[in-house]
């Protein structure tokens, strides 16, 4: 893929090591002392002592190369260019959206923002432009809206006659019923319903709240029990499931030094990115923050 403008106007395809006017590095999550990232959106590979197979091998530190990601629009007619780049972390290949692994490192930890099922785009629309300050989240819904109002998307529904449609959607949404039935605490059965949407206006309780009900997501929203039909309800509550596990913090040396009740909590007091916490639980990373973390679980 080819950029209609010069590759060589963009900081983040500069393989100097010598540092840009007000470069900042920040290690990327999750790959602790091996690569770095700046605020401009070069990707740094740090100078380390690595062992294969009995043999020691001395890597210097070096600017990775990136390759250029494009997507085309069909509305447009045009392209979508993002800057990517390939490095090996433990022995596996990786492949990521440098943008991505800017906003992590630089805006993410001080916002507090989550970036799990966000994306991050270009405020000037330039995918190759990974400067943190031209960086920003939002959800995939938002940015279809944001194409919808720049002319970058239609919905197929737009194109088919308002009536014809219409009809259409209400003949899958009547395939697409389930019947729910209403109880109360006592296990009593109240009354019973043609769809969760119809519960949802006559009884005043949100659809998502009535879903999570029949789903054994929650107890009793608004003091009621909900099973969808061909199910029942005998008065005994379900068990409430709070998700959290507790987890111990290890030095490198195998020292224990703290529990932590949740994962979210050992992030609270550490400071440390829950992803590399959720991989060296997982064991896929050997560390997390310079520490060991393991579930308590057999592991105390």
């Amino acid at each position: 893929m080819k950029l209609k403008k010069d590759p060589a106007k963009y900081p983040c395809f500069n393989t100097d090591l010598k540092n840009l006017k007000g470069e900042k590095w920040r290690e990327i999550p999750y790959t602790e002392g091996y690569y770095q990232v700046s605020n401009y959106g070069r990707v740094k590979a740090l100078t380390r002592t690595i062992e294969r197979n009995g043999y020691f091998r001395h890597i210097k530190e070096r600017i990775l190369s990136q390759s250029v990601s494009g997507s085309r629009n069909s509305y447009r007619h045009d392209y979508r260019f993002g800057a990517v780049v390939r490095f090996q972390f433990e022995g596996r290949k990786q492949t990521a959206m440098v943008r991505r692994l800017v906003y992590a490192a630089f805006v993410a930890p001080l916002s507090g923002k989550k970036m799990e099922g966000m994306r991050v785009y270009p405020l000037d629309g330039d995918g190759c432009n990974s400067h943190v300050s031209n960086l920003a989240i939002a959800t995939r819904s938002a940015l279809r809206k944001l194409d919808l109002s720049k002319g970058r998307f239609v919905p197929p529904a737009f194109l088919l006659d308002p009536e014809k449609n219409r009809k259409h959607l209400l003949k899958l949404n009547r395939k697409k019923r389930v019947r729910i039935k209403q109880y109360n605490l006592k296990g009593t059965l109240l009354r019973e319903y043609v769809s969760i949407t119809a519960a949802s206006r006559k009884t005043g309780v949100s659809i998502s709240a009535i879903w999570s009900s029949a789903n054994g997501k929650t107890r009793h929203p608004e003091r009621f029990i909900w099973r969808y039909s061909g199910e029942n309800y005998d008065g005994k509550l379900p068990r409430s499931k709070t998700g959290k596990r507790p987890i111990v913090q290890y030095s490198i040396t195998g020292k224990k030094i703290a529990i932590h009740p949740s994962i979210n909590e050992a992030v609270r007091k550490t400071s440390i990115f829950s992803a590399s916490i959720c991989r060296c639980l997982k064991k896929t990373s050997r560390h997390a923050g310079g520490y060991l973390w393991r579930y308590m679980e057999g592991n105390s």
